[in-house]
């Protein structure tokens, strides 16, 4: 019997998710919360994130975030949050940096 194999986090920015994206990964700046959502912006859009009143209440504006979850395909630029991980203390130009090289398919030299 083989194991349960799941689906990665694709790695996307706002500006090039599609209806057919499900499980994906983006990091950006809080901009906004409101009950238990917030909005974050990467720099190529914003996203609209849905969590627990709980755990949005603990985040604060302007903080750097990566978030993995579920985008909704009934609603535009929407993620259902499944993991978010505050990115305090990461060098934010060398993240993007590399993430885009990674996005690209490119090395950097």
């Amino acid at each position: 019997m083989e194991g349960l194999r799941l689906k990665p986090y694709k790695e996307v920015q706002v500006e090039n998710l599609t209806e057919s994206d499900d499980k994906v990964s983006l990091s950006g700046i809080l901009v906004s919360t409101a009950g238990s959502s917030f909005v974050m912006d990467d720099g190529t859009g914003q996203v609209i994130v849905l969590s627990d009143e709980e755990q949005v209440s603990r985040l604060k504006t302007n903080s750097f975030l990566r978030v993995m979850g579920m985008k909704l395909p009934s609603q535009e630029n929407t993620v259902n949050a499944e993991i978010i991980q505050d990115l305090l203390g990461i060098d934010k130009y060398l993240y993007n940096k590399v993430r885009k090289a990674i996005l690209n398919g490119k090395k950097e030299g």
